[in-house]
């Protein structure tokens, strides 16, 4: 699985007094290196006290909280890929989301600054993110960057992402190998799924007896997992580009835009247009 990174801002960033920041949610990747300060960081379900010297990785699509109980110095460091595979690594693969910061990792850092000096970023307010709009700017302001400077950031977010893959746990989230590889089979073209004849199949297990590991592994039922994951697929390229709902329902399966969208409004809460009005 390959990525396509794009820097989106680096920098340090100094607070003098408390601050919060509840329930951000973006398609970006960021990652935290705190040099001062205490305070709770929420990613999804799991919480972390804030640690000097430690490192904070925040997965795209995840809905955080950000709050800091003294004055903080925090390396912000936020990127974004545009393969869109990285999502799906995520969900696939397990990360911890708190390491003690490698040695080494400062000069990584101050190597992506000097490769990119025009994204630096001093504005605790940025923390809440920018728009899509912006976002895509970014971007284009990244490609236009020298092609050795690019090749240079991307292998030092590779490197860095890389410290947060938890070499102790199973790759993939899911124990049972042929339900790994039904996962793997509907992760890989969520436009194309396969049959839950196909899955089962390929299993060697009847369509009953499937669906029960399937949902014992997964926490879904296979239709269930495929409508879960193309519904986030969806909020993903929503946010990450300005495509139309026609477009995007075409992308993760749908022909029929009317029943995407009540779809895609039972599994988010909101109609398609509202999403995007909401995080546009």
């Amino acid at each position: 699985m390959t990525f396509d990174f794009a820097l989106q801002n680096i920098g340090i960033v100094h607070s003098d007094q408390t601050y919060e920041y509840n329930n951000i949610f973006n398609y970006t990747c960021r990652i935290l290196l705190v040099r001062q300060g205490s305070g709770i960081i929420r990613c999804g379900n799991e919480e972390h006290d804030i640690v000097p010297d430690h490192l904070y990785l925040v997965p795209p699509l995840i809905t955080h909280s950000i709050q800091c109980t003294s004055p903080t110095i925090l390396q912000v460091l936020t990127f974004t890929d545009q393969s869109l595979h990285i999502y799906d690594h995520f969900h696939l693969f397990h990360y911890t989301l708190e390491i003690p910061a490698p040695s080494g990792t400062l000069q990584l850092l101050d190597t992506i600054v000097k490769a990119a000096p025009n994204f630096t970023l001093t504005d605790l307010s940025k923390l809440r993110y920018d728009t899509s709009t912006d976002n895509t700017r970014r971007i284009k302001e990244f490609r236009n960057l020298p092609a050795s400077n690019q090749m240079i950031i991307s292998g030092l977010l590779h490197v860095i992402l890389a410290q947060f893959m938890d070499k102790n746990a199973p790759a993939a989230s899911v124990s049972d190998i042929r339900i790994s590889k039904a996962v793997w089979q509907i992760n890989r073209d969520l436009a194309n799924t396969p049959s839950l004849d196909d899955m089962s199949a390929k299993a060697c297990l009847n369509k009953n007896t499937f669906i029960r590991l399937f949902r014992l592994q997964t926490g879904f039922t296979p239709t269930d997992y495929i409508i879960h994951r193309r519904m986030l697929r969806a909020q993903f390229l929503f946010i990450s580009g300005n495509r139309s709902v026609k477009e995007v329902a075409h992308m993760v399966g749908y022909d029929n835009i009317s029943y995407f969208g009540r779809t895609f409004k039972k599994a988010v809460g909101m109609s398609p247009l509202h999403f995007i009005q909401q995080n546009g």
